[in-house]
């Protein structure tokens, strides 16, 4: 049978043979494991943030630089249709195409980076391109170099779309104008500033 046996910070669960051997019990009792409320509490935090950001539909991804591994969480990784687990460069090459990845980890190795930039990255199958806002900032050791990244991304893909296709609108409309020749010189300006803007 098993039991537990509570002590300061947290109890102890122990596994204990017997059996009777003429006028006596004779036993053995072997420690399982040690349970510390503070691992476990460490552990329900870590599931209660990880519940949190799938509510919230937040995509938080990390780059652990001397391991050369990226990992993110399980929301992320349902949304590229990837899964939930750490991956090397060559790994996440194999499965994602992420336009600039080379560069941002150059960047990365030679200097400490908090940064905020769009990707493009297309999920495994090929047949939809995500694009992401992210935001990141490393963490730093003693010596000043860069140990860990971490970032949040914001997809952003159909408003992306909407603005490709409101400049398109606006430019045929220009052009269209443009050989009406009623527009005048300040609505032409206008409609200009609107298509540079986007």
């Amino acid at each position: 049978f098993t039991f537990a046996k509570p002590f300061k910070n947290g109890q102890h669960w122990y596994e204990v043979h017997a059996c009777r051997y003429e006028k006596c019990i004779i036993g053995t009792m072997c420690l399982l494991r040690h349970e510390d409320e503070q691992a476990q509490k460490a552990l329900q935090d870590k599931q209660k943030f990880e519940l949190l950001m799938s509510i919230a539909n937040v995509f938080v991804w990390e780059y652990d630089v001397g391991k050369k591994v990226f990992s993110a969480n399980e929301s992320l990784c349902q949304k590229l249709g990837v899964p939930h687990k750490t991956f090397s460069i060559k790994e996440l090459k194999k499965v994602l195409k992420i336009e600039r990845l080379d560069d941002f980890l150059k960047n990365i190795h030679e200097k400490p980076q908090q940064d905020h930039s769009v990707i493009h990255i297309t999920n495994p199958y090929g047949d939809m391109q995500f694009i992401f806002e992210t935001s990141f900032n490393s963490i730093i050791d003693n010596e000043g170099k860069c140990i860990l990244v971490l970032g949040t991304l914001h997809d952003i893909t159909e408003q992306e779309i909407l603005k490709e296709g409101l400049k398109s609108s606006l430019e045929t409309q220009l052009k269209e104008n443009d050989k009406d020749t009623e527009l005048t010189k300040e609505a032409r300006e206008k409609t200009e500033e609107a298509v540079q803007i986007l």
